[in-house]
């Protein structure tokens, strides 16, 4: 008789040993082939299409750069090119960090806030970008871009003196009024829309930084001596 290798009497009762059929020793002959065509068929389906907006964050998306239009009530008409140039490679290598807002408008979007950005992003190429979708209406839309630029980039004077002058146009405020919107003293807003009563070739001047704020006000003084 040949010698036992069996497990000993204790550790059988805790592990059950399997009772080996003949059968188990041969190959089964039994699998469904058929799933083997249907798993390679899968494969030759083409991808889905990618989608065009992607969730990053709550509340952030990202979606396509094509698909989003310039403000039109974008108050600053004028860029300094050197500076996008500059922002477009911060871009390139750090990314966007602060999330462009965007209404949604149909399939597409509006900007409401972020034109550096948006104009940025374009001269680095991006195919996506990060953005928060709000739902403004029309004036608000306006009054949000006047005050995301007035508060994040530097307007040059005529065009401050005219977002102000559009607050007070499109929103029926005074000058205290838009003085606290804008978090100013009232007389910096009154100086402000002052300059918009400058001859034309000096209003020209003073956007393009040809002459100063200061002479720009002189200029005025000059103009009242003479009328009086």
């Amino acid at each position: 008789m040949g010698q036992n290798y069996g497990l000993g009497r204790g550790l059988s009762s805790l592990i059950p040993q399997k009772k080996i059929s003949r059968d188990d020793n041969q190959v089964k002959t039994d699998f469904d082939f058929s799933k083997v065509k249907s798993l390679e068929s899968a494969e030759d389906q083409p991808l889905e299409k990618k989608e065009e907006t992607s969730v990053l964050a709550q509340g952030i998306l990202e979606v396509e750069l094509e698909k989003i239009k310039a403000n039109p009530y974008q108050p600053r008409t004028d860029f300094d090119q050197d500076k996008l140039k500059e922002l477009a490679n911060s871009i390139k290598e750090h990314g966007i960090l602060q999330p462009l807002v965007v209404t949604q408008n149909g399939d597409d979007y509006e900007l409401i806030a972020g034109e550096r950005r948006l104009q940025a992003s374009k001269l680095a190429k991006l195919e996506k970008v990060p953005v928060i979708v709000k739902d403004v209406k029309e004036k608000e839309k306006l009054e949000l871009a006047i005050i995301e630029n007035i508060q994040r980039h530097n307007l040059n004077p005529i065009e401050e003196a005219q977002s102000f002058q559009q607050l007070m146009d499109e929103f029926q405020m005074n000058q205290e009024e838009v003085a606290q919107k804008m978090g100013k003293n009232r007389s910096v807003v009154a100086n402000k829309v002052r300059l918009l009563k400058l001859p034309v070739e000096a209003m020209r001047a003073l956007k393009e930084g040809v002459i100063s704020e200061g002479h720009a006000k002189a200029i005025l003084s000059l103009e009242n001596q003479e009328k009086q």
